[in-house]
């Protein structure tokens, strides 16, 4: 079995809009929620039109899965998160130390 043909048969084949060039593959949601999106423009086959070659082969399009489930495994999800949250953290803490000094206001009007 190709593996364009597996994706077909067990996963939800959501057409993407056939203008658009790029191809594409995500990771996203916690815990038992995690869904791994591969757009259709990933697989040469489906690939028609004004996108006709530019869709990867069966073994590229393993590689990009393989790449997605490490993301899973690793929990690049959670841990993106919590490190966004401490860099607003800072962000914010900076604007408000910031505010409270004058000259820097002067600086830039």
């Amino acid at each position: 079995m190709t593996i364009s043909l597996f994706i077909k048969t067990y996963f939800d084949n959501c057409k993407y809009i056939k203008n658009v060039f790029l191809s594409n593959a995500y990771m996203y949601g916690f815990r038992n929620n995690k869904r791994i999106v591969l757009f259709d423009t990933l697989i040469a086959s489906e690939c028609t039109g004004k996108n006709e070659g530019k869709g990867c082969e069966d073994d590229e399009i393993v590689a990009v899965l393989g790449h997605e489930l490490g993301h899973w495994k690793m929990g690049h999800t959670v841990k993106m998160l919590i490190i966004q949250e401490v860099l607003t953290f800072v962000v914010f803490y900076g604007f408000g130390y910031l505010r409270g000094i004058y000259n820097i206001f002067y600086l830039f009007y």
